[in-house]
């Protein structure tokens, strides 16, 4: 499965998260939501 990096528009923090091809992007920061 690919490791994707998301950086959060609002607090800045960068996370990898694997997922599959199928899953949606993710759309809520994990930290601050």
């Amino acid at each position: 499965m690919p490791i994707y990096e998301y950086e959060c528009s609002n607090c800045g923090r960068i996370d990898e998260i694997i997922q599959k091809f199928s899953d949606k992007p993710l759309t809520k920061c994990r930290h601050c939501s």
